[in-house]
């Protein structure tokens, strides 16, 4: 797993002075950034008055914490994480919540055990390395995140079904088939791979824990 965050520290430096909060993150604007909280949002299998738990990995200024409270989910108790401390003391100014927390992580591994794990964004910059360094990076911070999550995992990456002359140098886009493939087989049996909400990204949900296995088993 990389060390990413003084590597990241330049990209959300520029960014810093946008009025948009979701451009300060690197999102286009408040719709793009919403559209993916959207399929995070289906992926939480609990009644909107339940207690459950949420880990919102990259969490930037933490804005799926009002996404989700917007949506109904009263009983959640988010804990936003981020490698940036800047980040991190940003948004827990911005969200006076008393079933929310913000924390500064090195890594994936440690976040605390959760129901479900989020991961929007933090896939897309691949801060210079090579693809092969990138998907392996890819690869242990979802294993880390399924290890910590009882119920679900939902992350989003670039689709290598976007227009080739559009793309960012930059950038990761992940064949979306093989991120499935990996996830199915490696990970947990029951996962979705959702394309279908009009942006050149798609999002994978993993069913992980016990209620994973039970799903993943034939008669």
């Amino acid at each position: 797993m990389l060390n990413l965050a003084e590597q990241y520290l330049p990209y959300y430096a520029e960014r810093a002075g946008e009025e948009d909060r979701a451009r300060q993150v690197g999102w286009r604007d408040r719709c793009a950034q919403h559209a993916r909280f959207r399929q995070f949002a289906r992926a939480i299998g609990h009644s909107a008055e339940a207690d459950f738990t949420v880990a919102d990995v990259g969490c930037g200024l933490g804005d799926l914490l009002p996404f989700l409270r917007s949506a109904g989910f009263t009983g959640l108790r988010y804990t936003g994480y981020d490698i940036i401390p800047g980040m991190v003391e940003a948004a827990a100014a911005s969200h006076a919540d008393s079933k929310a927390a913000f924390r500064v992580i090195g890594s994936v591994e440690e976040i605390e055990q959760t129901d479900y794990s989020f991961a929007s964004g933090i896939f897309n910059a691949k801060a210079g390395h090579s693809d092969e360094a990138w998907w392996a990076h890819i690869q242990a911070c979802v294993e880390a995140m399924a290890a910590k999550s009882g119920c679900r995992v939902a992350f989003n990456m670039l689709s290598s079904y976007s227009d080739e002359e559009k793309r960012d140098a930059s950038l990761y886009y992940a064949d979306p088939c093989r991120v499935f493939d990996w996830c199915k087989r490696e990970i947990a049996p029951d996962v979705a791979l959702l394309h279908d909400y009009g942006h050149w990204d798609f999002t994978v949900l993993l069913t992980t824990g016990e209620a994973g296995r039970r799903n993943g088993t034939t008669s």
